[in-house]
């Protein structure tokens, strides 16, 4: 065999031993118990994060023209909200999204019946919130839900208003559209609002990121409406508390409101930015192709540096391993821009955790190969081994 294909199998080695690598840590991660934080710690990460942030990095975001979000954290009571709807609703917005329940019937009878009154005055391009319970694992559907006290006399549009963390307190990136209670399909608030602004929306499907792009939205107090009607009138309103403790999350870009990230939602569905998981497929081809490169790019600079012995600098990176550290970092600095670029241009999120993953095993598997061939090689005279590049 020539030494040039003896390289070329030696490589090929290295890049299977780090994906035969990547398959025992996934076995423990997932198998052995005091590993279980490890798994759950990669469960919750995403280079989505980062990418967002990279959007927004020293970058003015623009404010959207399509959604105006109402706060209405300091207004408790029924009466002073159905003041607020009325307004609104004088204001002639193409749609009303109302993000608060109005659990049960409270001592304030004239305020729920003010409420009630003004509900029913509303025009039908209004959607109210609900919230799906009681999850059945077995048929994969929820089988309540917690609604207005009006809604049952009241017909009007609803939509869930669950996001997708489990109540595990997660990072929100994805959305959902519908989910199943019982035996009906329930949209979902943000869907359901985009549908009254643009009846040609389309479902979008699986479990679609959200786009957290460069952009925020207006928020506009109650006092404030009269300032802000022309960006009422003809805009999407989203009412809700925009400043409420009990009703932030993280997302991607750091703590947000609930009623933010329900227009988050709705921004990206109207704006058909679809992001989605690339296929198991592409993140492992690019995965195999990119440790393919990376085992041949570390290898060319270990053979630039070893030709130049008397170079006390390159002498010192190599001897002191702080050379591996350099090349490590320059192959993941380019792995993750190139899943930046696709994530851009391309509405797909690489596996990116994969990824970068395989190529810090690629290095270990380069220490662990070297350390056989130094092994072996005392003990064998075979040409393959006695001639392997990492001898």
């Amino acid at each position: 065999m020539s030494k040039k294909h003896s390289a070329a199998l030696e490589h090929a080695i290295v890049v299977a031993l780090a994906f035969i690598l990547m398959g025992i840590v996934a076995v423990l991660t997932v198998n052995v118990s005091f590993l279980n934080p490890i798994s759950r710690a990669y469960s919750n990460l995403s280079f989505s994060d980062m990418y967002f942030q990279i959007m927004r990095h020293n970058v003015e975001p623009d404010t959207s023209d399509i959604v105006t979000i109402v706060d209405m954290t300091e207004l408790y009571r029924r009466g002073d909200l159905a003041e607020l709807l009325t307004n609104i609703d004088d204001m002639e917005p193409a749609a009303i999204g109302v993000d608060i329940m109005f659990e049960g019937v409270k001592d304030d009878s004239l305020g729920n019946d003010l409420l009630k009154e003004t509900v029913g005055n509303m025009q039908s391009n209004t959607v109210f919130a609900n919230k799906l319970t009681d999850y059945d694992l077995e048929t994969g559907r929820f089988t309540h839900s917690v609604r207005s006290f009006f809604l049952d006399s009241i017909p009007v549009r609803e939509g869930y208003v669950n996001l997708t963390d489990n109540m595990e307190r997660s990072t929100i990136r994805n959305y959902t559209t519908t989910q199943q209670l019982n035996d009906t399909q329930a949209e979902s608030f943000p869907y359901a609002i985009a549908k009254v602004f643009d009846s040609s929306v389309s479902d979008p499907s699986g479990n679609p990121y959200i786009d957290y792009g460069n952009y925020v939205f207006r928020i506009v107090s109650p006092d404030e409406l009269d300032e802000h009607e022309d960006d009422i009138a003809g805009h999407i309103v989203i009412v809700g508390a925009a400043h409420e403790n009990k009703d932030t999350h993280r997302a991607p870009t750091g703590k947000m409101s609930g009623v933010e990230i329900q227009a988050y939602s709705l921004e990206t569905i109207l704006q058909r930015k679809d992001i989605h998981d690339a296929p198991a497929w592409l993140s492992w081809t690019v995965a195999v192709i990119l440790c393919i490169l990376f085992e041949l790019f570390f290898q060319a600079i270990i053979n630039y540096v070893t030709s130049h012995k008397k170079n006390m600098l390159l002498t010192f990176l190599h001897k002191s391993s702080l050379l591996t550290t350099i090349i490590l970092a320059i192959g993941l600095t380019i792995a993750n821009w190139i899943g930046y670029l696709v994530f851009k241009h391309c509405h797909l999120y690489l596996d990116s955790t994969l990824i970068l993953s395989l190529l810090a095993l690629v290095v270990i598997a380069r220490f662990y190969y070297a350390g056989f061939i130094a092994a072996i090689s005392t003990k064998t005279k075979n040409s393959f081994i006695q001639n392997s590049i990492f001898k």
